[in-house]
């Protein structure tokens, strides 16, 4: 059996500039062994901080905040799809879904999580990994692949699209719609992680994921310590 972490390090923001684009992250020594005789931490920080998972409130009003979902979610059968081979603005669609699938024999009705590799997560604590030249999973794709079963779609990059805004002019700041995919929350009960990393350790086509939250009160995400179980 091998243990395969697929987290990315929290880490103050101060210390990693770009820290704060995932969720910014206070870190703080609250406890020291000179004065208390033992060490602890203060720890701020958001509910997207680093590799994390988002339920249906983060899009839905009438969404299921993350303390109320069921754990039996976040631990199952997985498959990562590779698509190291799309690059810039190109998109990831149902059709490629369903051949990358189809390449490692795996009917994804049988699998409930599905992790779609781009090995931008190598990009980490750089700038270019925040850049909105990235791929994008489609709104089919996403679609697609509920339809099929799966319970937790999720990537090792910043998010599973792109950001309409600034490339649709209808779109204003505040608008769910520069972020489609997500609007899916509206319609359908499943989950998005995003900010995964070493995907491509991942050696066997069929392993086991777990990735559980924490039990936050009324939040839409939680940062997760997601990792690859291979039998």
């Amino acid at each position: 059996m091998k243990l395969i972490d697929l987290s990315q390090k929290i880490e103050p923001w101060s210390r990693n500039p770009y820290q704060q684009y995932v969720g910014r992250a206070m870190i703080d020594k609250f406890h020291s062994y000179e004065i208390d005789g033992f060490y602890d931490c203060a720890v701020y920080m958001g509910d997207h901080t680093g590799t994390h998972i988002e339920s249906s409130i983060h899009f839905s009003k009438n969404g299921i905040p993350i303390e109320k979902t069921s754990l039996s979610d976040y631990y199952g059968d997985a498959v990562v799809l590779d698509f190291t081979h799309k690059k810039g603005t190109q998109d990831i669609t149902a059709d490629d879904l369903k051949r990358a699938a189809a390449k490692i024999g795996v009917d994804l009705k049988n699998i409930k999580i599905v992790l779609v590799r781009t090995d931008l997560s190598k990009l980490w604590g750089t700038a270019e990994y925040f850049s909105n030249d990235r791929p994008s999973i489609t709104v089919e794709g996403h679609e697609w692949l509920i339809r099929q079963g799966v319970k937790v779609i999720g990537i090792d990059m910043l998010v599973t699209e792109r950001d309409r805004l600034g490339t649709d002019p209808s779109i204003k700041p505040g608008d769910p719609e520069r972020w489609p995919a997500h609007c899916l929350m509206k319609k359908y009960d499943f989950y998005i992680i995003e900010n995964l990393t070493n995907l491509d350790k991942i050696t066997k086509p069929r392993f086991t994921f777990i990735g559980f939250p924490l039990n936050f009160a009324g939040a839409g995400a939680s940062p997760i310590r997601a990792a690859a179980l291979i039998e």
